[in-house]
């Protein structure tokens, strides 16, 4: 199963409705040639509508049964290094890859509890990593002077192809990868960072060892 599959099956049920919605409306009017694309265009826009508000801490987590394997995770940060995911599991670590963009409120909103919680030291063993989805390094850079996000690696996937991998359709969207490299569970929509059920369940999760069939 891949992770767009997880992804979409334990997608929140009016958010699946309203994508399905459109890709009935779609499918109706027999267009082919531009059907995919009005698609992702439709449903791109139900999962911003359903993304705009914080979820809560029981919303917020959606826990995978069977782990997929990550994707691969090598871009330039915006400080002219490279982040790389396989480093982060090379040392044992796991990773929480959120992908964000300055034009998303809440992803700018997350930022601060983001760097916050990096230096908990019961997250000791979780990478933080922000993945800048499609934006310039000027864009980027520019909105940096606003934030304070630390040390936190920025991570620039200006051409999405990253964010593709990924399964990017809507913002912000996070992962927790395992120290073995497997997708643990995503995060969809707002979250806050700082709920005490939420930093037990990433400290809890980032400690398992995934069982894969």
């Amino acid at each position: 199963m891949s992770v767009l599959d997880v992804v979409y099956a334990s997608m929140h049920d009016e958010c699946y409705r309203m994508a399905i919605h459109y890709r009935d409306r779609i499918a109706k009017a027999g267009v082919m040639v531009a059907r995919s694309r009005q698609w992702l265009r439709g449903a791109s826009l139900a999962l911003i509508v359903c993304f705009s508000h914080q979820a809560s801490a029981s919303e917020a987590i959606r826990e995978f049964v069977d782990p997929p394997r990550a994707p691969g995770l090598v871009l330039p940060t915006i400080t002219g290094g490279e982040f790389d995911i396989a480093h982060s599991i090379e040392n044992g670590q796991a990773s929480l890859v959120v992908f964000w963009a300055s034009w998303c409120a809440p992803c700018r909103r997350e930022l601060p509890a983001l760097k916050r919680i990096s230096g908990f030291e019961e997250l000791s063993g979780v990478d933080v990593v922000l993945v800048n989805f499609g934006e310039s390094d000027a864009r980027i850079q520019a909105f940096l002077e606003t934030v304070d996000t630390g040390q936190l690696p920025v991570a620039v996937d200006a051409e999405k192809s990253t964010g593709f991998d990924w399964r990017v359709g809507a913002l912000p969207l996070a992962y927790l990868v395992s120290p073995s490299g497997h997708v643990l569970a995503g995060f969809m929509g707002e979250i806050d960072w700082m709920n005490q059920d939420v930093i037990e369940r990433l400290r809890v999760l980032s400690g398992e060892v995934p069982v894969v069939q």
